[in-house]
Formats: structure tokens, C-alpha cells, sequence
């Protein structure tokens, strides 16, 4: 902590921000700057940690400030998103995986060189703490803030503005690294520096993130966000600032990363091109696969060579990356064994994990759904994407009584930015909370649509939004 003096005071002093900012602001406003601007702005450097093996790093610091935000200063306003249910309905299951975890992994074992110990109970505690702040934490606090269609025009209003913000500063970082070959604003406040990554001759722009990948997955995030607002005939101005999408487009661009300029690039294509019902009816089998994927791959169901093959005749680099990926999961599928439903309990346990891909030079899992399978096994990875999905799938039920386009172009871009990081998982690591958070945002609006969709549904500024069905605001109580 002593060593990063600047780092420690910032990530203390958001706790104060942010019950500053929930004390001056409406809950979905104060939420999304506290969330937002601490996961983009405070340190990715871990300082402290809880029981000695639970990191309290940024992403943990950020939910917990929106939480003891809300608790203390928009108390009543919490309650009615009634946590407690949520709670017990994520952390239950959750629990049970980790104990059986524990007891299926009690005798030691040989992995990576070393004898690694048997599971402990102070195990259990210490994941079962990782998993209340990664999972339950995040999609609590999003459907106590998000609740009603003027929320999320809200939450998309500050993630343009904090898009923009960002696109100037990776740019910047981008531009100063072609003299300085390394520039990281990271290190030059914080003195905490980064990997640095290089690509196409250049050096990834990160800004405050941990990593180049993390900052591509969130510009994909302003990106759809202005393209919604303006799709729902929202008007987009900051400080004079108009023409958003371009903006964010180059700020996703400046990442150097095909894959997340890809999945912007095909999101604008959906919201230019199709419908809102059939977009989300895209949307909802786009979810479904994910979630199947794991099983597919399980069963040795899908077609991964076809896919390989598509994507070397593009670009032999993309297929290479296909096929590592590809190989990645057959090795680690290929030594589960007896632990295919619950895992081995952490990383250090999975059988020769940190060796993966050392002919590439650099050893070790990239996707988080094979790390999270080695770790807990098919039902912890399958119990995670549910809860990423679910919400999607909830969320597509309710359009039949949406009659306002607007909202439905604003619910339609939630959605995207939540299936694009979900797939995302299937690729890459895990980063940051903030798809549990767009996931946990759907199911507090789903919800609020379901209980009162007269108030869940009006946008202040747009036209007055009524249920198809004339007794249904009359049949519901507000939550």
C-alpha cells in the first residue's frame, strides 16, 4: 500500500465520492457515475486483501462504494429492489458449488511441478467471498439502480460521456507512445505501470485498465450505447459534441483489437439493418448459444475445424488464434475426469493450466469459461451464464407489451452490450463485473415492466408509454 501512496488514496477516497455522489444525484444517475468512473478511472492495483487471500481490487471497491452508496443514503430506494431474495438466489447455489467443491477435493495433488494441498473450509469462505463481490455484488446493485426505461437513457447518457472522455485518452496514449515506444497515464499518476502490448507496430493504448483486451471490451460500450440513444431520437450533446458515434467509433478503433472493432462494427449493422423485435429475437438465440456452448463443447458437438477453416482463409492469424483457443479447451477438457461437474477447486490446482499454449509464448488459459470450468467445474460455469442470460431471456418476453420503439432501441442496446461481453467470455478473460452489472440492469427493468409497466416504460422526455393491455397498470402494485 506504502509503495503506491497516490493509488491507495484514490481507491479511499472513492468510497467518499461515492457517498457524495448518492446523497446529490437520483440512484440510476449516482449509480452509473460511481460504477463508471471507478471502474475506469481508479488504480488496477490490488492494496489490501480480505482473510489474506480474497484481493480487494478495483472491481470489488467499485460495487461495494455503489453498495454502501445506496444502503446509506438511498435506503428505501434499495429495499424495494428487495436484495435479499437476489442475494440468496445467487449466493445459494454458488455456496453448494463451492462445497462440493471442497469436499471432491480434500486429498493434495500434483499440478504445475509442486504438490498443491487438499481443499480447506477457510477455502470455501475465501471463494465463496470472491464470488459474493465478482457475482452477486454487481447484479444486486444494477437492479436496485436501473429499474425503468428513463434509467437506462440515463446510465447510456454517462457511459457516452465517459466514452468520450476515454476515446481522448487512448487516443492520447497511442499518439505519445510512437516517440516514447511506452506511454502509460497509468504509471505517470499512479506509478502503477502495465504490460505494455505491442501491436501492428504500435503500443495498446490501456488507459487506467489492467490490459489493452479490458479497454477494447468497454469502448464497445459507449459505441452501442450513442447508437441507441440516437436510435430511441435522443439527443446526444456534450459540451457541443454531437457526432458521439464517430467518436467512440474511433476510440473502439484505437484499441488495435479486430475482434472488439468486429463485434461494434456487427452491433451497428443490427441496429442499422433489422428491426427491434427481430433484433432481439437475434439477441435472444445469440444468448442461447453461449450458454449452450460449453455443453457443445463437452459433447464434442461443435464444429470448431469448420470455423478454423473460415477464419484462416480471412486471416491466418485469426485462425491460429481460433485454434489455440480451440486447443485450450480439448486439453483441459481431456483432464478434468471425475472433476467435470465441479472442478478442481483454483487455478493452481488445474492440471498443467500454466503450460497451455507455451509454444506461443504465452503459457497458461486465456477464456475465462475454461478457467472457470477448471476451477469449478461444468455447473459453476453453466450457473454464471445462466445468470448472465437469464436476463435476456426475461427481458425479450416483455416486448410484447413495449409499444414505445424508443424503448425498446434503448432495452435492444443493453442487451447487445451484455451478449457481445458474455460471447466475449467464451474468447477472453473476465476483466471487470460490468457485464454482471448490464445483466443484473435487465433484470431490475424486466422486473419493474412486469410490476408497473406504465411507470417502468415512460421516458420523461419522449412520448408517454402505455401497456397493450388496459388493465395491466391498473392490476399492478409499484415495487
Amino acid at each position: 500500500m506504502f509503495d503506491y501512496p497516490v493509488a491507495a488514496l484514490a481507491q479511499f477516497g472513492f468510497f467518499f465520492f461515492s457517498f457524495y455522489l448518492f446523497g446529490k444525484h437520483t440512484p440510476a444517475k449516482a449509480g452509473a457515475l460511481a460504477v463508471l468512473t471507478g471502474l475506469l478511472f481508479l488504480p488496477d492495483v490490488t492494496l489490501i486483501r480480505v482473510l489474506d487471500v480474497v484481493p480487494m481490487d478495483k472491481n470489488k471497491i467499485v460495487f461495494l462504494g455503489a453498495l454502501l452508496g445506496l444502503i446509506f443514503r438511498q435506503n428505501k430506494h434499495f429495499l424495494e429492489a428487495r436484495p435479499g431474495s437476489t442475494l440468496v438466489l445467487i449466493m445459494l447455489p454458488l455456496l453448494l458449488i463451492n462445497i462440493i467443491g471442497w469436499q471432491t477435493n480434500l486429498s493434495t495433488l500434483l499440478s504445475q511441478g509442486e504438490l498443491q494441498p487438499g481443499l480447506s473450509f477457510a477455502w470455501v469462505l475465501g471463494q465463496s467471498i470472491d464470488d459474493f463481490f465478482r457475482f452477486a455484488l454487481p447484479f444486486i446493485v444494477a437492479k436496485a439502480l436501473i429499474t425503468s426505461a428513463q434509467d437506462l437513457r440515463t446510465f447510456f447518457y454517462i457511459g457516452v460521456g465517459l466514452g468520450l472522455i476515454y476515446t481522448f485518452l487512448a487516443v492520447f496514449e497511442l499518439v505519445m507512445a510512437i516517440p516514447f515506444r511506452v506511454f502509460q497515464l497509468s504509471d505517470y499518476l499512479y506509478s502503477v505501470p502495465v504490460r505494455p502490448q505491442f501491436r501492428y507496430g504500435l503500443t495498446e493504448p490501456v488507459v487506467f485498465l489492467s490490459l489493452g483486451h479490458s479497454l477494447a471490451t468497454f469502448m464497445v460500450f459507449p459505441f452501442v450505447a450513442a447508437i441507441a440513444l440516437l436510435k430511441s431520437h435522443a439527443t446526444v450533446d456534450w459540451k457541443g459534441i454531437t457526432r458521439v458515434r464517430l467518436i467512440t467509433f474511433v476510440g473502439l478503433l484505437s484499441t488495435l483489437k479486430v475482434a472488439s472493432t468486429l463485434f461494434g462494427l456487427a452491433a451497428a449493422a443490427g441496429m442499422t439493418f433489422f428491426k427491434t423485435r427481430l433484433l432481439s429475437t437475434l439477441l435472444w438465440l445469440a444468448a442461447l448459444f453461449v450458454l449452450t456452448y460449453p455443453m457443445m463443447q463437452v459433447v464434442d458437438a461443435f464444429p470448431e475445424d469448420v470455423l478454423v477453416s473460415i477464419a484462416s482463409e480471412y486471416n491466418a492469424e485469426r485462425g491460429r488464434s481460433f485454434a489455440g483457443r480451440f486447443y485450450e479447451e480439448e486439453f483441459i477438457l481431456d483432464r478434468m475426469g471425475s472433476r467435470m461437474l465441479f472442478g478442481w477447486g483454483h487455478f493452481g490446482r488445474i492440471p498443467d493450466a500454466d503450460i497451455v499454449g507455451a509454444d506461443s509464448g504465452e503459457p497458461g488459459l486465456d477464456a475465462w469459461w475454461v478457467i472457470r470450468l477448471g476451477m469449478s467445474g461444468l455447473v459453476g460455469v453453466l450457473f454464471v451464464l445462466i445468470l448472465l442470460t437469464i436476463p435476456v431471456f426475461s427481458i425479450r418476453r416483455r416486448f410484447s407489451i413495449i409499444e414505445s420503439e424508443e424503448t425498446r432501441w434503448l432495452l435492444c442496446g443493453l442487451m447487445i452490450c451484455l451478449v457481445i461481453r458474455i460471447a466475449d467470455l467464451l474468447l477472453n478473460g473476465w476483466w471487470n463485473s460490468l457485464p454482471v452489472f448490464f445483466a443484473g440492469a435487465l433484470m431490475g427493468i424486466s422486473l419493474a415492466i412486469k410490476e408497473n409497466p406504465y411507470e417502468a416504460l415512460n421516458l420523461v422526455d419522449g412520448p408517454q408509454m402505455r401497456p397493450s393491455r388496459p388493465d395491466a397498470a391498473a392490476s399492478q402494485t409499484r415495487r
